[in-house]
């Protein structure tokens, strides 16, 4: 007989079994707990792309959203009014001095939320550098439309 299993003791069958089931409950609750977490995650993914295809509005309550740039008009909300489609709200075409009624108010073919918001040129200015050429020509060809 060895000596080194004099100093071990022994386990009951009836103790590892006990273990064996607590470690398994244990396996079991964290795959659960991993399982709802997954589901909660992929839940708020879903929810969030479809918000943003949607493209990030939602209508308030008593609008209903017609396109992503038409409301119906004596809404809850009438700064959220887009008469022209272009993108830029009618409170804040006034503000900009173009005209709420069209989407190009000067008729260089950028619309006025893209001269706006995006390249910054003068909305109210087919030829924001007054060099000839419109803005939308020079920003097609990879021009600065706002170098002479």
């Amino acid at each position: 007989m060895n000596g080194n299993n004099q100093n071990q003791p022994v386990v009951p069958k009836a103790k590892l079994a006990q273990t064996a089931s607590t470690i398994n409950r244990q396996l079991q609750l964290k795959r659960a707990v991993l399982l709802i977490s997954l589901i909660v995650i992929f839940v708020c993914l879903a929810y969030w792309l479809y918000y943003f295809w949607r493209g990030g509005q939602k209508a308030p309550a008593g609008m209903v959203i017609l396109n992503q740039n038409q409301v119906i008009e004596g809404t809850a909300d009438p700064r959220l009014v887009d008469s022209d489609g272009d993108g830029v709200y009618d409170y804040l075409e006034e503000a900009f001095g173009t005209d709420k009624y069209k989407a190009d108010t000067d008729g260089d073919g950028l619309n006025d939320k893209v001269e706006v918001f995006m390249y910054q040129t003068n909305p109210l200015a087919a030829d924001s550098d007054g060099d000839g050429y419109s803005d939308k020509q020079e920003i097609d060809n990879g021009f600065d439309p706002w170098a002479k």
